[in-house]
């Protein structure tokens, strides 16, 4: 549905440390989006067309866990919905300037402001939502990897993993490899995300260049799951990991 955004003058992919349900390797809170690590002043432009719902900094309106959180930030309302009918939302926080006013239309790529370290953050980075029909609800958000599309001729990986009795497992690890590139990824860490209503998932991994990926879960040096899956170019490729 979604453009990216930051151009590509910029650094426009997700961070891998601490993506969606991820917690950086418990050093973090479970991250309810994901992160374009950029320098001060990098412009952040819209993903989509929709009206502004909020500009400006957090500190009477509550967006996140408590207030001041994101500092500046900007929520789009898109004219889009999601599966269900609900309104989607994008929140754009920790900006070092908001260049917009609530209730200005905007459309796909129109600069919004800029790259900052507002809020609670610890350096200069966007930190990008995606929200379903409750945009001042920090519980509403959902995987932006299934929002933003991909670069032209890559694809994003998604699935759920679970042990052999249907389960499902947090903070599993998961290696993907190609004959050129490996990839890691891991399962949400709990469940205070919320997956898409129809994937159900509990990872993703997006940007992969298309091809063909040995996907495998290792626990103290046994491996647990292994198999091959095609990743098709501009498409969800789905996998079931169930561990033996």
């Amino acid at each position: 549905m979604f453009s990216r955004p930051i151009s590509d003058s910029g650094v426009n992919w997700i961070d891998r440390v601490y993506p969606y349900g991820a917690t950086a390797g418990g050093r973090f809170a479970t991250h309810h989006g994901v992160e374009f690590v950029n320098p001060t002043g990098t412009p952040i432009l819209a993903v989509g067309d929709g009206d502004l719902y909020f500009a400006g900094r957090d500190s009477g309106a509550q967006f996140g866990p408590t207030t001041n959180f994101y500092g500046n930030l900007v929520v789009i309302q898109h004219n889009i919905t999601d599966w269900d009918g609900r309104t989607v939302y994008t929140l754009y926080g920790h900006m070092n300037t908001v260049d917009v006013q609530n209730g200005q239309p905007v459309r796909r790529g129109d600069r919004i402001g800029t790259v900052g370290a507002s809020g609670i953050a610890l350096g200069p980075h966007l930190h990008f939502e995606v929200r379903v029909g409750e945009p001042n609800n920090y519980n509403a958000t959902r995987n932006p990897e299934l929002w933003i599309r991909p670069y032209p001729t890559f694809g994003t990986l998604v699935g759920v993993v679970r042990d052999a009795s249907g389960n499902r497992l947090y903070a599993a690890p998961l290696r993907v490899e190609s004959r050129d590139i490996t990839r890691y990824t891991w399962s949400y860490t709990d469940d205070s995300v919320t997956p898409d209503t129809r994937f159900n998932e509990n990872f993703t991994l997006g940007d992969l260049p298309s091809n063909y990926y040995e996907i495998t879960v290792s626990e103290n040096g046994r491996v647990r799951f292994r198999q091959i899956v095609y990743v098709y170019p501009n498409r969800t490729t789905w996998v079931d990991v169930i561990l033996n």
